[in-house]
């Protein structure tokens, strides 16, 4: 199969699964994973990132992107170092120079380098910037990742107790940016915007929705038509994956396989009737969209009162503390809170 000049990017709301996905294509001898490396957003404003730049912010770029792939998540440091690497990548950019040529040049060198011949991008975001991604002279297929909207909302809600579960790095900083960002509005407005940005390119043919829970029941099957349908070769060994990364419980790198126990995972009293209900009424066409069943879980006007009491404290914190972390923050939350 011909593999040269393809792109795959994993996008979805957070916590439905993008990094399982990853970890499964991963496996392919032909695909290069990658860690989250946040172009749109975190490194560039994606409204410039047509935009020609020097050669001087290119270098900068890269080695923040090196960074991003080769250092821990959440702390880089030394980035200069990436410096050679960085000028290689940019002797393969054509003129004019755009942060996104850039961009694609990464992936690409860095999976060369690795013997790989399709790089797989798994930054859940992404999903807002697929008009920029399909507008690529590559040849982008997507894997759109779909969750129930409430084990969203609990594994988003559980999310700060990663620092805790096996993942390395987290600082307390982050662990409290991890905690303020849950709110079952803000968690639910959010999945919405995700389901209807991606939506809005349901007709094109290079756009593959993949529901979570038919994932883990269905795994084999579910990989199968993936790797079909993009081109590649499936390989039995792309299934066991390490079961790590979950806000429910402590990682378990001996485990292997994919753990179908997860799908309702909401329903085990940790979420609020409250949360649910919000959750149920807000995404009621979405959930019976994606065959969802509702619950009808009711709820006390008390209740209800301290969700919205507590929304504008935890939404004020959670926007200064990803206030340095955004470019563009203006854009950025038009798009998260309409889609894209």
């Amino acid at each position: 199969m011909d593999n040269t000049d393809k792109f795959i990017f994993i996008v979805g709301n957070s916590r439905s699964g993008t990094t399982m996905m990853s970890r499964i294509m991963g496996v392919n001898s032909a695909v290069q994973a990658f860690q989250e490396i946040h172009f749109f957003e975190w490194l560039v404003n994606p409204s410039s990132i047509h935009d020609e730049f020097s050669q001087e912010e290119a270098i900068a770029l890269l080695n923040k992107m090196f960074g991003q792939q080769l250092q821990n998540f959440y702390q880089q440091e030394n980035l200069e170092q990436y410096a050679t690497k960085s000028m290689d990548v940019l002797n393969q950019v054509t003129a004019p120079l755009t942060p996104f040529k850039v961009y694609e040049a990464f992936l690409s060198y860095y999976s060369a380098e690795n013997n790989k011949m399709v790089p797989c991008e798994q930054t859940p975001k992404n999903v807002f910037y697929l008009d920029k991604i399909f507008n690529s002279e590559k040849k982008s297929y997507v894997i759109n990742m779909v969750r129930d909207p409430r084990a969203v909302l609990l594994s988003q809600k559980n999310k700060w107790k990663r620092r805790f579960y096996g993942e390395q790095g987290i600082t307390l900083g982050e662990t409290i940016r991890a905690w303020s960002l849950y709110h079952p509005l803000v968690t639910t407005r959010i999945w919405k915007s995700s389901i209807d940005s991606a939506l809005k390119h349901k007709d094109n043919e290079n756009l593959i929705t993949v529901k979570y829970e038919e994932l883990l029941m269905f795994p084999e099957k579910t990989v199968k038509k993936l790797c079909y349908k993009i081109g590649l070769e499936y390989q039995p060994e792309m299934l066991q994956i390490p079961n790590i990364g979950s806000s429910m419980g402590l990682d378990n790198e001996g485990k292997k396989g994919v753990d179908p126990s997860r799908i309702n995972s909401w329903d085990n009293g940790a979420l609020s009737n409250s949360e649910i209900y919000l959750c149920e009424k807000l995404l009621t066409n979405e959930m019976k969209m994606f065959g969802y069943d509702k619950s009808n879980r009711t709820t006390s006007f008390l209740s209800l009162f301290f969700e919205y009491l507590i929304f504008f404290p935890k939404l004020t914190i959670a926007f200064f503390l990803n206030l340095s972390r955004m470019k563009g923050i203006v854009s950025v939350l038009k798009v998260r809170l309409k889609g894209s």
